[in-house]
Order: structure tokens, then C-alpha cells, then sequence
């Protein structure tokens, strides 16, 4: 099992394939994308796939809008994120099962870094 992100002009970012993960895998990885909040248009498009010897399967998928990424950078606490339950909310419903806990978080840019903590439950 993997995660598997697109964001607007981002080279897509992946996870590490997780081998016989099974159906209560816990992924925890961070991602680091660029996002413009001032592209209303941007969308984060989220793949859970099934890594296979020839090609993968789709597992379940969700879109997470650039209001809601916006807001969730907003609410992200300033002294950073940790891996702990406070950080990560409410599940995101994938489709068409299963649920995926994810936060998003600014990094600090003096270092080069741009955005995106994530830590995923499917």
C-alpha cells in the first residue's frame, strides 16, 4: 500500500510502498508540495493504492479542495506538528471506502522547504 499526491504544478509525491499492510495500515510519512493559496483553482488529489508486481490498484481516492487546504494551513498549530491524534482531526472519506487523517502545515521557508505534513490511516 502507498499514498500518492498531485497538486497543481508539483511533481507527484509518493509515499513508500508498505508491504502486506493489510486493511488497517497506519502510514506515517511527510510530503512536502507547494501550494499558492491564492489558486482557487488547486486542487490536492489524494490515490491510496495497492502496489502490485505489474501496475497498482486504485485502493480509494479523495480531492481536498484549495479553501479546505488553506484552512487547514490556517489551523495548523505555530509551534508544529507532531504525530500525535491532536494534530489530525477528522478523517477524510476516501472513495469508494476507507478514511485517511491528514494535516497540512507551513515548513519554514529560510530552509527551503515549502509545505505539507501529512500522516495517513487507511
Amino acid at each position: 500500500v502507498f499514498v500518492e499526491f498531485f497538486l497543481g504544478y508539483n511533481e507527484p509525491a509518493c509515499t513508500r510502498v508498505h508491504n502486506n499492510a493489510g486493511s488497517g495500515c497506519h502510514i506515517r510519512q511527510s510530503v512536502h508540495l507547494n501550494f499558492d493559496r491564492d489558486d482557487e483553482e488547486e486542487v490536492l488529489f489524494i490515490f491510496v493504492k495497492n502496489q502490485k508486481v505489474m501496475g497498482t490498484q486504485l485502493l480509494g481516492r479523495a480531492e481536498i479542495t484549495s479553501e479546505k487546504l488553506a484552512e487547514m494551513v490556517r489551523s495548523a498549530p505555530r509551534d508544529g506538528v507532531r504525530w500525535s491524534a491532536e494534530f489530525f482531526k477528522e478523517p477524510i472519506s476516501l472513495m469508494p471506502r476507507g478514511k485517511l487523517w491528514l494535516t497540512a502545515a507551513p515548513l519554514d521557508e529560510e530552509q527551503g522547504e515549502s509545505l505539507f505534513d501529512e500522516l495517513t490511516t487507511c
